[in-house]
């Protein structure tokens, strides 16, 4: 497919696997796939080729899929103009960062998401380094007063209080109409025993009325390089690599319970994906 050449998701070919952050073997990737797209590596024997789905909705409410690159120049500095006025992000990853308010004020956090919603204005502060995560959700009533809404119970947090470690980042955030929905991945586990137990999940988060809160949880590996998130009526749809994760909140599918994947990729691309220690020769 061309960049930006837009098509409607029922093209898409249906899957029960989740595949997205997978590797192709390495003699596969080089004959079948196009390099230049190559992600990382592990070894010279497996290649992450990164084939980024992309979604949007259009004006008749049909969801419509691209595939392209993800965009590599993002420095980590962004500017958002809201109701308050002009905030700026200097996101530093894993050695902080802080949110300029209009009135000069300084927030610590990873911004990296900015939106109103009806009076107020919400920012979105997530990091993910190795194996620690973190999102924290501020409400503002006024352009520097603020009041956290939601916050996942960090790993150092979890040492002192005896509670789960919520390694969780949020991916992605859509507004719609009076409300805003975020979608968190990661690992949920004992911080003293933070990998070997580790229960990977999907964290489906509903910010109304000047709260956040969880609506749905899912127990299942973690989708890999989310690109963004449209909902609408009783449905979710993630797009990420190699596809788009749709949840319907209601109907109970025997075969896909209640998500089903739609792959951009050949089923003959989906059986060179390698998934286990063995195929890793680990």
């Amino acid at each position: 497919m061309n960049k930006e050449e837009w098509k409607s998701i029922d093209d898409l070919r249906i899957t029960d696997r989740e595949l997205s952050g997978l590797y192709y073997s390495a003699d596969y990737a080089k004959e079948h796939k196009n390099m230049k797209d190559w992600y990382s590596s592990i070894g010279d024997f497996m290649y992450a080729v990164e084939e980024g789905v992309y979604i949007k909705e259009d004006e008749n409410g049909s969801i419509l899929y691209c595939v392209k690159g993800r965009d590599m120049s993002d420095s980590g500095l962004r500017k958002w103009d809201t109701q308050f006025g002009t905030y700026t992000s200097d996101d530093r990853g894993e050695f902080g960062g802080e949110l300029l308010a209009p009135d000069g004020k300084s927030i610590g956090g990873n911004f990296r998401f900015m939106f109103d919603l009806d009076d107020k204005v919400y920012a979105v502060s997530t990091s993910a380094h190795l194996a620690i995560a973190h999102t924290s959700i501020l409400r503002f009533d006024s352009a520097s007063e603020y009041e956290y809404v939601y916050n996942t119970s960090d790993m150092i947090t979890s040492m002192l209080d005896g509670n789960l470690s919520e390694n969780l980042k949020c991916d992605a955030i859509c507004v719609k109409d009076d409300e805003a929905y975020a979608v968190l991945t990661g690992f949920i586990s004992d911080p003293q025993d933070l990998l070997s137990k580790a229960l990977w999940v999907i964290r489906i988060l509903k910010i109304k009325n000047g709260q956040a809160v969880c609506i749905k949880e899912y127990e299942r590996k973690s989708l890999a390089m989310i690109n963004n998130l449209i909902v609408q009526k009783d449905k979710i749809y993630i797009s990420c690599d190699k596809m788009v994760c749709e949840i319907d909140f209601d109907a109970v599918n025997e075969q896909f319970g209640n998500m089903r994947y739609r792959t951009c990729i050949s089923s003959d691309d989906e059986d060179n994906l390698i998934r286990t220690e063995e195929e890793l020769k680990i």
